[in-house]
C-alpha cells in the first residue's frame, strides 16, 4: 500500500474557472475551508478553522506553495503531524475540465481515522458543484466530531419518492456508492454494495419514508444504519443515523465517510443522469 491517495473528477467550466476557484479567496471560503489567506505573488496558501483536519489555528494552518498556474498547482500541508504535498492537474477535455489530485507523503492511517481519500472526495464534490451551480453540499466541522454515532441530516432539492429510489435502487446504488449492490426491499431482505463488509439485512422500510438496515464490521459491534426522508414541496431532508457503538467511540471515520456519500446523493438527485462521481484511484489513508 502506497503513502499517496489520488482522485479524478470532471467539472463543467475551463481549466480557469476551476483554478480561479483554488486560489481565489473567497471562492475557497465558499467550498473548502473556513478562513484563508491566499497571496499567489508571496507563495502562501493559508487554510484553516473548523472545516478544516484537526481545525487548526491561523499559525498552524499556513502553507507554502511550491506551483501555482492554469496547469497545475502544488502546495505543501503538514497533515497528521507529518510533511505531505497536494498535486492538482488540470486538463481540458472538451467543454470540461478533467481535475487529477494527488496528496503525497501521507502517514499510514490508523485505527478510527477517517479516509483521507473520503475527505478529498467530499471536498472535489463541493469544488465542483461550487463552480458549475455556485453551491456547495456537506462540510465536516471538524472542531465538533460526533461520539457514539451519527446523525446528519442534508436539504435535497429532490422528492423522497427519488431519494427512495436512490437509496433502495441497485442501479442508483452503483452510481455512488456500491460496487455489485443487492436489494430485497423486504423486511429480513438482503441489502449490500457489494462490499466485503458493511450493510447486511433490512430490518424496516417504508416506501418514500424510512429504510434501515443492519451493519456488520471488523472490530465492530454490529450496528444500525437507518435513513428518513421528510418532503415539503418537492424537497427533502435525508438523515442517517448510524447507531449501535460504543458510547465513547470517536466517530470521525464514519462521519467523514457517511458525509461523502450523502454529497453523492444530494448531486445525483439534483443533477441527475448528467452526474458522475469523484473517481478515488488509489488509497484510503
Amino acid at each position: 500500500m502506497g503513502d499517496k491517495v489520488e482522485l479524478q473528477v470532471r467539472i463543467d467550466a475551463t481549466p480557469e474557472e476551476v483554478y480561479q476557484a483554488l486560489t481565489d479567496g473567497e471562492q475557497l471560503q465558499q467550498w473548502f475551508a473556513e478562513h484563508v489567506d491566499v497571496s499567489l505573488e508571496d507563495g502562501r496558501y493559508g487554510f484553516w478553522g473548523r472545516l478544516t483536519p484537526e481545525a487548526p489555528g491561523k499559525q498552524n494552518g499556513q502553507h507554502k506553495l511550491l506551483a501555482s498556474d492554469v496547469g497545475e498547482f502544488k502546495f505543501e500541508w503538514e497533515f497528521r503531524g507529518k510533511p505531505t504535498t497536494v498535486f492538482i492537474e488540470f486538463h481540458q477535455e472538451g467543454p470540461q475540465t478533467q481535475l487529477n489530485l494527488t496528496h503525497f507523503g501521507l502517514p499510514v492511517r490508523q485505527d478510527g481515522q477517517y479516509a483521507v481519500a473520503d475527505f478529498w472526495s467530499l471536498s472535489l464534490e463541493n469544488l465542483r458543484a461550487w463552480v458549475e451551480r455556485s453551491d456547495v453540499g456537506m462540510q465536516c466541522d471538524f472542531s465538533a466530531i460526533q461520539v457514539g454515532e451519527i446523525q446528519l441530516d442534508v436539504d435535497i432539492d429532490a422528492s423522497p419518492e427519488r431519494l427512495f429510489e436512490i437509496l433502495t435502487k441497485p442501479e442508483d446504488l452503483k452510481r455512488y456508492i456500491g460496487e455489485n449492490p443487492v436489494v430485497e426491499p423486504e423486511v429480513g431482505g438482503d441489502y449490500s454494495f457489494g462490499w466485503e463488509d458493511g450493510p447486511q439485512k433490512i430490518l424496516d422500510i417504508q416506501q418514500n419514508e424510512k429504510l434501515s438496515y443492519s451493519w456488520e464490521y471488523p472490530n465492530e459491534p454490529d450496528t444500525v444504519v437507518t435513513w428518513k426522508l421528510e418532503g415539503s414541496g418537492g424537497k427533502t431532508i435525508l438523515t442517517l443515523v448510524h447507531s449501535g457503538f460504543a458510547p465513547g467511540r470517536n466517530m470521525e471515520d464514519y462521519q467523514i465517510g457517511w458525509m461523502h456519500f450523502l454529497n453523492r446523493i444530494k448531486f445525483l438527485a439534483e443533477i441527475g443522469d448528467g452526474w458522475q462521481k469523484a473517481q478515488i484511484i488509489a488509497g484510503d489513508y
